[in-house]
C-alpha cells in the first residue's frame, strides 16, 4: 500500500549527517581508545539494512603490523525510519 505522494526511492535511504570527518590527534599509549561516532540517518519510509565493507580497514591495519588504528564498532545493523545511528 503506497500513500499518496510516496515514491520508491523513498522507501528507504541512508544518509551520512557529514561526508568528511576530522579526527582528533591522539597521543600513543592510551589505555582507552578513542570513539569518534559517525553519525547515519534513514530518511525513507521504511527500515534499513546497513553493512560496512571492511576489507580497505583490514589492509590499513595490516600495514600497521596488524595493529588496529581504526575498527568498527558496528559494521551492520538496522536502521528504523527517521532514525539516526552512530557507527
Amino acid at each position: 500500500m503506497r500513500m499518496e505522494g510516496e515514491t520508491l526511492d523513498r522507501r528507504a535511504c541512508l544518509q551520512l549527517l557529514k561526508h568528511t570527518y576530522d579526527m582528533p590527534a591522539v597521543p600513543i599509549g592510551m589505555e582507552k581508545p578513542v570513539i569518534y561516532p559517525i553519525e547515519i540517518k534513514n530518511l525513507g519510509i521504511t527500515k534499513l539494512k546497513y553493512t560496512i565493507e571492511l576489507r580497505t580497514l583490514e589492509k590499513l591495519n595490516q600495514k600497521n603490523y596488524d595493529f588496529r588504528v581504526f575498527d568498527i564498532l558496528n559494521p551492520y545493523g538496522e536502521v528504523r525510519p527517521g532514525e539516526t545511528k552512530h557507527i
